[in-house]
């Protein structure tokens, strides 16, 4: 698509997507009875990990609905913290006409049959439409969270800022405050291939769960971004990922080696999805999706577990194991066993 057209795609669709109708639409549909965040009791920390595929969005109701949709979800079962999957920012640019198909076409294609001509248009439809994706995505989670009275980690999206484009993660008060951001560290795939600038600094958010780390994407490859978050006592890290794009047990690693809690949620986006929303411990899993297609999943998680013993898990082996899956518990058994023996 030429760039005038792209120009005056953005530019007509600033007309039929505005933060009023994204709050007028949300404030009809999305109220919720819980009474305000006002405490969370480090033994009883809900979160949740959504899982979703990107789709062409028929308008914009059609997008809030479905963020709408896996927010409720999350806030039902109790979540205080909601986690969405990376690249969540870009989903609306299929409310451009005439972008739907570029977008699918990047976000499902690995980057390496991509054509370059492809990933060029796709470089410059970010770069116009950023301020029309910033915005919509601001109002519809700053909302979001708002209503439905939790912090919610809106993924990531790309951001122009002083000449310079970010991988962003921003984390929302129950307020419907952004009181957090977060930059890529060490860009990698479809950001390094945009050309994002990499961040300068790993800090965690202080909120009334306790300290909350973001990891984006590929950042979880590196060890050194978790020994940092723990050094400044974040005792959970929320992962936006991108499936199939990351190693299977590392994420167990980096969780017992922080320790932490990791919410994981990965943006599907082909047909072979090897990853699954989740949320770890170090003991293992406390919660996972079995299927790969949209859903939330959501756990309790206890914090005055953390850290682990050096020597062990102590006496009472199910005050730990008590919350993790049977297979986890079996290995947790055994572990023991080899260490008492």
């Amino acid at each position: 698509m030429p760039q005038f057209a792209l120009d005056c795609s953005a530019f007509l669709v600033s007309f039929s997507v505005t933060p009023k109708k994204i709050v007028r639409y949300l404030e009809k549909h999305g109220q919720s009875s819980r009474p305000p965040l006002k405490f969370a009791a480090p033994e009883n920390v809900r979160t949740a990990a959504v899982q979703m595929a990107p789709r062409p969005y028929r308008g914009l109701e059609d997008y809030l609905s479905e963020m709408l949709y896996f927010t409720k979800s999350a806030a039902d079962t109790g979540a205080h913290l909601i986690v969405f999957p990376q690249y969540t920012g870009l989903l609306p640019l299929s409310l451009m006409p005439g972008c739907g198909k570029l977008l699918l076409d990047v976000l499902q294609t690995p980057l390496e049959d991509l054509p370059a001509s492809t990933l060029e248009r796709f470089s410059n439809l970010v770069r116009t439409a950023q301020g029309f994706l910033y915005e919509i995505h601001l109002y519809t989670f700053s909302t979001l969270a708002l209503l439905q009275k939790a912090y919610i980690c809106a993924g990531s999206i790309f951001v122009w800022e002083d000449q310079q484009l970010y991988h962003r993660s921003l984390l929302f008060s129950p307020d419907g405050e952004a009181i957090h951001t977060q930059d890529q560290l060490c860009p990698t795939g479809l950001a390094a291939a945009l050309g994002v600038t990499p961040g300068q600094s790993a800090q965690p958010a202080d909120t009334l769960l306790g300290k909350v780390g973001i990891v984006i994407g590929a950042d979880a490859y590196y060890f050194e971004l978790f020994h940092i978050l723990q050094k400044k006592s974040a005792q959970i890290i929320a992962m936006p990922l991108c499936a199939d794009t990351f190693p299977a047990g590392l994420d167990f690693c980096r969780a017992r080696q922080s320790p932490a809690y990791l919410i994981e949620s990965p943006l599907l986006t082909t047909k072979y999805h090897r990853l699954r929303a989740q949320i770890l411990s170090p003991m293992g899993v406390s919660a996972a999706c079995e299927q790969p297609e949209g859903a939330v999943c959501a756990s309790r998680i206890d914090l005055c577990k953390l850290p682990l013993p050096a020597a062990g898990w102590g006496t009472d082996p199910t005050f730990l194991f008590s919350d993790y899956l049977p297979a986890y518990r079996i290995y947790a058994q055994q572990t023991q066993k080899e260490q008492a023996g």
